[in-house]
């Protein structure tokens, strides 16, 4: 048993030993990839040019690709879904072409006012880097958009078609907004952090659960906090509007 153990040691030395040989050969007659002067890569050949250029400036394959400034007409839509990092909301215009153009990936409370409506957008459609996360179609960047002629405003007194969210969003002031957190019969939490303005008594014979909440942004300088106008079981995107 002894000489089996010394014999398999032996072999184990002797192809370390050969291994080592070959190693000293590849790298001695230069076959060890190691770069001389003659082997080095050449300047305007590189293999993965980098991402940024010399100046510091992003890359082509970083770049957005512009078209024409051009002004169109169409509906300004928001998908209704509860807009985070996770699920974002994505806004599109319907021109009157029968383009459809992605203008963002998160409703913009400037622009809530003309949701569903016909608009007129001034802007210029690009098409996204493909280095860049984004979803497949075209993109429009906006520069202004207001109410098509003959459109009529929603109204300021009650919500419409308020955005869902899992977080309180700035710039909603004077408006409605849905927010969607979970209940656990003690306390409201939404995207993970407890919601102050949302008391117990509020949600008293709530099941427990995902909730969904219809909320008033106080205008600005108003001192009062959001209020909770409906409250209603899941994900409703009709809660206190149907």
């Amino acid at each position: 048993m002894g000489h089996g153990y010394e014999r398999t040691a032996a072999l184990l030395v002797k192809d370390a030993l050969e291994l080592t040989m070959v190693r000293w050969i590849w790298f001695l007659t230069g076959c060890g990839g190691v770069l001389t002067p003659e082997t080095e890569v050449a300047a305007d050949e590189p293999a993965n040019p980098p991402p940024y250029t010399t100046n510091g400036e992003p890359g082509p394959e970083f770049q957005d690709v512009y078209g024409e400034r051009v002004t169109l007409t169409g509906r300004y839509l928001v998908e209704q879904g509860a807009g985070d990092f996770r699920a974002p909301q994505v806004a599109t215009l319907q021109a009157d072409d029968g383009r459809t153009f992605i203008t963002s990936y998160s409703a913009d409370p400037k622009y809530y006012p003309l949701v569903d409506l016909k608009v007129v957008v001034t802007g210029r459609p690009y098409e996204p880097s493909m280095m860049k996360r984004s979803m497949y179609g075209h993109h429009f960047e906006i520069e202004s958009m207001g109410l098509a002629a003959g459109e009529t405003p929603h109204p300021t007194d009650k919500p419409y078609r308020p955005p869902v969210f899992r977080s309180i969003e700035s710039g909603w002031n004077g408006q409605w907004i849905y927010l969607l957190g979970n209940w656990d019969g003690k306390e409201y939490r939404s995207n993970g952090e407890a919601v102050g303005f949302v008391s117990p008594t509020s949600l008293a014979g709530v099941a427990s659960g995902e909730v969904t909440l219809l909320v008033h942004i106080p205008d600005v300088g108003a001192k009062e906090p959001p209020r909770v106008d409906a409250v209603c079981p899941g994900l409703d995107v009709k809660c206190g509007i149907k």
